[in-house]
C-alpha cells in the first residue's frame, strides 16, 4: 500500500513538474534516463497569435471604416447655400444643395435640436495638393457637410460663430462648393479600400494560415527503452525509432531570417529526421549539444 501511495506521489511529482515546464521558456527538459525537446515552445505559440491579433483586427475594421467613409462621402454636399435667421430667442438655419446623387433641403432649429455649432473636419483621406475641406453644421440630432475651399472656410466659421454668439445680428448667408469634382475623391477612395484590403487580407491570411499551423511537438529521447519517439502535443506518436540508428548530429545554420535546423543522421551518412527552430542560433546550438551530451556522440555545425 505504501509503495503504491509513492508511486503515486513520484508519477504526480513528475506530471506537475512536466506541467511547469510546457508552460515555460525552456526548450527541453531531462528527466532521469529522458531527455524532452519540443517545438516551438508554449509561449512561443502565444507570442506568435498576439502578433497576429492586431493584423486581424485591422483586416476586419478597415475595410468597414473605408466602406464607412465612402458612405459619408455620399451624403456630402458638393454646392449648397446656408441661410441662417434669428427669431426672438430661436435660429432656425436652412441648406439646399446637391449631393453626388440627389438635391437636398434641410432645416435645423435651435429650439427643436439645440445648440448649433460650426467646425470644419479633414476627409479621412486627403488627396496631395487638394483645395477641397469640410464645414460641418452640427446640432445635437442632426448634423449636414458640406464642401468648402482651404482658402475661404476659416471666413466662413469665423462669419457663422459671430452670428450665433451675437444676438443683434439676424441673418447670415453663406455660399459654398468644392473646387474639384469630388468624384475624384470617390474613384481615389475606391482604389485605397481596395488597395489596403489587399493588403490587409493577405496579413490576415498569413497570420490565420501560421495559426492553424501550429504544432507542438515532442522529441523524446529515452535510454531505458532506447527509442527516440516524435510526437504531436496530444496527438499519438509519429515517429519511433532506435536511439543507436543515430550517428552524428548536424546542426544546420539557416542564416539571419531562416529557420535553423538540427538533422539526424544514420550510419550510412543519411539523414533521416530533421527539427526546425525559429529560435536564435545560440539556443538551438545549445539544445544540439545537451542532445549530444545526452546521447554521447558528435556535434558538427554546418555554417550558414
Amino acid at each position: 500500500m505504501a509503495i503504491n501511495i509513492s508511486k503515486s506521489m513520484n508519477i504526480f511529482r513528475q506530471k506537475i513538474h512536466l506541467l511547469i515546464w510546457i508552460l515555460s521558456k525552456s526548450l527541453y527538459h531531462n528527466i532521469g534516463d529522458k531527455l524532452i525537446i519540443r517545438n516551438p515552445t508554449f509561449f512561443e505559440t502565444i507570442h506568435r497569435i498576439i502578433f497576429c491579433t492586431p493584423h486581424i483586427t485591422i483586416a476586419f475594421l478597415l475595410p468597414l471604416w473605408c466602406v464607412n467613409s465612402f458612405v459619408d462621402s455620399l451624403s456630402i454636399l458638393n454646392t449648397s447655400k446656408l441661410i441662417c435667421n434669428r427669431y426672438s430667442n430661436e435660429i432656425i438655419c436652412s441648406v439646399t444643395g446637391r449631393s453626388l446623387y440627389d438635391n437636398v433641403e434641410k432645416v435645423i432649429s435651435s429650439e427643436k435640436e439645440g445648440l448649433i455649432s460650426v467646425k470644419t473636419k479633414l476627409f479621412p483621406i486627403g488627396i496631395e495638393g487638394e483645395d477641397n475641406t469640410l464645414l460641418v453644421i452640427s446640432t445635437n440630432s442632426k448634423e449636414v457637410t458640406l464642401y468648402s475651399q482651404k482658402d475661404i472656410v476659416e471666413n466662413q466659421i469665423l462669419q457663422l460663430n459671430s452670428f450665433f454668439n451675437n444676438s443683434l445680428e439676424t441673418r447670415v448667408y453663406i455660399e459654398s462648393r468644392a473646387s474639384s469634382n469630388p468624384i475624384n475623391r470617390i474613384i481615389f477612395l475606391v482604389f485605397f479600400t481596395g488597395f489596403w484590403d489587399l493588403i490587409t487580407f493577405s496579413i490576415l491570411y498569413r497570420c490565420i494560415r501560421d495559426i492553424l499551423s501550429i504544432k507542438i511537438y515532442a522529441f523524446v529521447f529515452d535510454k531505458a527503452t532506447e527509442e527516440l519517439t516524435s510526437l504531436e502535443i496530444s496527438r499519438k506518436s509519429l515517429l519511433k525509432v532506435p536511439i543507436k540508428r543515430i550517428a552524428k548530429i548536424y546542426l544546420e545554420n539557416g542564416g539571419k531570417y531562416e529557420s535553423h535546423k538540427i538533422i539526424f543522421v544514420d550510419d550510412s551518412n543519411s539523414p533521416f529526421l530533421s527539427i526546425d527552430f525559429l529560435n536564435s542560433i545560440t539556443e538551438v546550438s545549445e539544445i544540439t549539444s545537451i542532445i549530444c551530451t545526452f546521447l554521447e556522440i558528435e556535434h558538427i555545425e554546418i555554417p550558414p
